[in-house]
């Protein structure tokens, strides 16, 4: 579903932390980390020597049974795109049953609960999201096959990340470890598809003092994600007059023929290997029988880099590849520039996720690892 880049967990240092035994990178991942920095390991091994820090990962452990069931329960809760309230709902209720303070749903519809920290430490924000990337009328339902392995829409992404949070809310609970910043625990909505992640956005957006984010997503349990992709989003909307396949033929531009020029011209844009960068066109529909010229034909576009200057000439090319088959459509016929019969292209943006880079050797990146 989504392209990235990653930390992989490979040294005897970072071994010693998560219990791995290594593992190599997985072909197509452009970063791998062979070591934390001696001053973030000596911290890390301060930590680990904590009694309640070594109560806290005991737990984790013997909260793998609750914590599936969690998963299986908010996974039947049905939460396509724009439609997450029943399971917002349902986390809030959860959120309140472990004890968070100021939990609410959020203008936006985030699902936010409070860890209040002892003393002026960092405000560190930990989030899961709510919404599946399933459209209105999915089954929801989670079945167990004869091997033990549940299956349903949405269980990884994210079920798996709103259950492993309420677990370590619950670890915090049990340990009663004291943070010295707050901590909110978040589910968000609007990850998927054209949520374009408005509930991340919101957060940022009305909360100004958030020092760090953490997200639980998907099921890659092997890699720290820390590079932005950045993405942009776009239906075009070709319209035109429309007619008969036979009768209108030669007199009336075809939105279908205007899409599929479009097509050909943005299969051959060039784009570099570094920074990588990609595009498709993803999502197209029109027409409205086999005997006629479609009035309307709609096409979806994706285009990611993991630099920003970089996405935005190659929407520029992709855009201006889709004005000059227009144009080329239009003046196949030789229809006056000012005919109400043109075909017309309607632009519209539905998704902007900025890139985002950062060293590996960065201390919050070291942290993470």
């Amino acid at each position: 579903k989504r392209a990235h880049a990653a930390i992989y967990l490979r040294s005897p240092a970072i071994q010693k932390i998560t219990g791995e035994t290594g593992m190599s990178p997985a072909e197509g991942h452009e970063k791998s980390i062979d070591a934390v920095s001696p001053d973030i390991q000596k911290r890390f091994d301060k930590l680990l020597a904590e009694p309640q820090v070594q109560e806290g990962l005991a737990f984790i452990k013997s909260d793998g049974k609750h914590r599936v069931e969690e998963q299986i329960q908010i996974t039947e809760i049905p939460a396509p795109p724009f439609a997450e309230q029943e399971r917002a709902e349902d986390y809030k209720r959860r959120f309140i049953e472990l004890g968070l303070s100021d939990v609410h749903l959020d203008a936006e519809g985030n699902c936010v609960g409070l860890l209040k920290g002892s003393g002026k430490g960092p405000k560190l924000v930990v989030s899961a999201h709510i919404d599946t990337v399933f459209p209105k009328g999915y089954n929801a339902k989670v079945t167990v096959d004869d091997k033990g392995v549940i299956h349903a829409p949405g269980i990884a992404d994210d079920a798996a990340g709103l259950s492993a949070l309420l677990s370590i809310v619950r670890t915090f609970k049990q340990t009663k470890i004291q943070t010295v910043g707050d901590i909110l625990f978040v589910g968000t909505v609007g990850e998927e598809g054209r949520g374009d992640l408005r509930g991340c956005k919101h957060l940022f957006s009305t909360i100004k003092d958030i020092d760090g984010f953490i997200s639980i997503d998907g099921d890659d349990c092997d890699s720290i994600i820390y590079l932005g992709l950045g993405s942009k989003r776009f239906e075009f909307t070709f319209k035109g007059p429309g007619g008969h396949s036979f009768g209108a033929f030669g007199e009336v531009p075809n939105p279908i023929h205007a899409m599929g020029r479009a097509i050909d011209k943005i299969a051959n844009i060039a784009v570099p290997e570094e920074p990588r960068t990609t595009y498709a066109v993803s999502v197209v529909s029109g027409g409205t029988s086999v005997n006629s010229i479609a009035a309307e034909a709609v096409m979806l576009t994706d285009t990611r880099s993991v630099c920003a200057q970089q996405l935005d000439k190659t929407v520029s090319e992709l855009v201006n590849c889709v004005k000059m088959a227009v144009i080329e459509e239009n003046t196949s016929l030789n229809i006056l520039w000012d005919s109400e019969d043109n075909i017309r292209v309607e632009i519209e943006k539905i998704g902007d996720r900025p890139s985002g880079v950062c060293p590996p050797e960065a201390l919050h990146v070291q942290v993470a690892l």
